[in-house]
């Protein structure tokens, strides 16, 4: 989500094969079921996201 649909930036970033990113965006994609090229449901997954991490980025879960 932080590069904004460029697959070659967050494949990068993260550190793995185009394809692997490729597999895991269309496992998330099955799961929740929603449309991920929609820049709104990107929004709000990335929205849900943050609002799970307190400001020093610690997961509030753990």
């Amino acid at each position: 989500m932080e590069h904004h649909g460029q697959w070659e930036a967050a494949f990068t970033a993260l550190g793995v094969h185009r394809h692997t990113l490729r597999s895991r965006i269309e496992r998330v994609r099955g799961l929740l079921a929603a449309d991920l090229d929609s820049a709104h449901v990107r929004a709000e997954l990335l929205l849900a996201s943050s609002a799970r991490q307190e400001p020093g980025g610690s997961d509030r879960t753990g």
